[in-house]
């Protein structure tokens, strides 16, 4: 499991260009400022799930909308995207469909060229930082972490793991962060 994860795992993705300096403009209106200084320093977990579904769509993820307090996906055809990630177009209509409180999940496997590593405790967390390759995709559930690895076109997942939780692949979603559930 270690090597297989070790050579399905990538190298980060490098963080955006800073932007060039450019002419000197006016300052924006303080209301403007603050909705942009927003875009800046809030976490995406913490962003509306529009927008939290519009960025993890440019990372390549097909996402499927989940009905509001819940890891149930709020379309029927779910399954067809685990073959093809829904558009960002009628993603963000299903969205509106579902209205306040919609969640988002992360669809595993190829489609997504993702795993996730679901660490149950603070016992699975603690090992797959012995034995696990870093990454930089790491989210706190509410009880341990996700740790999402790209993977290759080879990859197949294990049945069974060392540590308490789980491999998500293929076939398989996990809630996105931010999205709200009872467990």
């Amino acid at each position: 499991l270690m090597a297989a994860l070790d050579a399905a795992s990538t190298a980060p993705r490098s963080p955006a260009a800073p932007l060039a300096p450019t002419s000197p403009t006016p300052a924006p209106e303080v209301s403007e400022f603050r909705r942009l200084l927003s875009l800046v320093v809030t976490p995406l977990h913490l962003r509306p799930v529009h927008e939290r579904a519009r960025r993890l769509h440019e990372e390549g993820l097909s996402l499927v909308p989940l009905t509001p307090k819940s890891k149930r996906p709020a379309v029927d055809e779910w399954g067809d995207s685990q073959h093809r990630a829904m558009s960002i177009t009628l993603l963000r209509r299903h969205l509106e469909r579902v209205g306040d409180g919609a969640g988002l999940a992360v669809v595993c496997g190829r489609v997504s060229d993702i795993v996730v590593a679901d660490l149950d405790d603070a016992d699975a967390v603690a090992w797959a930082h012995k034995h696990l390759p870093a990454t930089p995709w790491r989210t706190k559930t509410r009880r341990g972490e996700h740790w999402y690895f790209r993977i290759s076109s080879t990859w197949t997942t294990p049945q069974s793991v060392p540590w308490t939780g789980s491999v998500q692949g293929e076939g398989r979603y996990v809630v996105a962060p931010g999205s709200i559930h009872p467990d």
